[in-house]
């Protein structure tokens, strides 16, 4: 038997535990399908997921990696193990993403390339760098992990979030991904306790919900964008989320179309805030 150590909430490795042996368990994909949702946590406090990640002074991530997080945090609650680790591959992940199989790879099955669990696998390690988790072991794209105590301890509950979100493209449709995302969290009234999909048919939603655009914009990179390509963009973002079914409509609260044709509009309409029906 081989024992490694836990990260307590300083990172500092503190709690013997004994260490699953890869060599001798082939772990294979636990996925077969994608779920309609996946659960996100809530931390103590009401904070969503993306303002527990601020607050740790975690911010800059990419829509692909808040997607990896969120995946991995669904399979904490619903698939972790008896000994307190979760199991996982890249498969898992690409499946979870509606990531579409190989037909025809070499050893004439379908499956991933080889590339692209290399790219996931980048991923994973880079999130492990942020003292996130802690992958206690590893071989052949397959993991056991160890998500440190500040992320586990903190959790209150949890919410659902679409898969649709997960499905869409992290290189074109990032924005969609991130504000998607927030205002799916937004839109929860009640987070339940027990962790399981079960809840979802019980669990209370907001009808609507008034969010600054400003809040919404520091979700997103606005790269070298003029002001008026940020407008359009937010615009035909929430627009995007109507027609794919994560809200039902959006209008902006008291807006002024005066106002915002004045030199210094972007600065006002970073201000308005907009009312979102779910």
């Amino acid at each position: 038997m081989f024992f490694g150590l836990c990260p307590d909430n300083t990172g500092m490795q503190q709690e013997l535990f004994p260490l699953p042996n890869l060599n001798s368990k082939i772990l294979r994909s636990n996925v077969e399908k994608a779920p309609e949702y996946l659960l996100v946590p809530f931390f103590k406090g009401g904070l969503s997921l993306f303002d527990f990640l601020e607050n740790a002074g975690i911010v800059g991530l990419k829509a692909e990696e808040i997607d990896i997080l969120i995946i991995m945090f669904h399979l904490f609650f619903t698939d972790r193990k008896n000994d307190g680790f979760l199991y996982f591959n890249t498969d898992d992940i690409l499946i979870f993403r509606g990531v579409r199989k190989n037909k025809a790879l070499k050893n004439g099955l379908s499956g991933y390339k080889k590339i692209v669990r290399q790219r996931i696998d980048a991923i994973i390690k880079n999130l492990g760098s942020m003292k996130i988790f802690t992958v206690v072991d590893y071989k052949d794209f397959n993991y056991v992990v160890c998500f440190y105590d500040k992320f586990i301890q903190d959790i209150d509950g949890a919410c659902f979030l679409s898969q649709k979100l997960l499905a869409l493209n992290p290189h074109l449709k990032s924005w969609h991904k991130s504000i998607g995302m927030y205002l799916s969290i937004l839109k929860s009234t009640g987070k339940c306790k027990m962790f399981s999909m079960d809840d979802f048919k019980t669990l209370k939603h907001r009808d609507c919900a008034i969010v600054q655009v400003k809040k919404l914009l520091k979700l997103v990179s606005l790269g070298s964008l003029f002001p008026f390509q940020i407008r359009n963009r937010f615009e035909d973002v929430l627009d995007e989320l109507c027609q794919i079914g994560i809200i039902q409509g959006w209008s902006y609260k008291n807006i002024d179309e005066e106002m915002l044709c004045s030199k210094n509009w972007l600065f006002f309409w970073r201000l308005l805030s907009i009312k979102v029906a779910f």
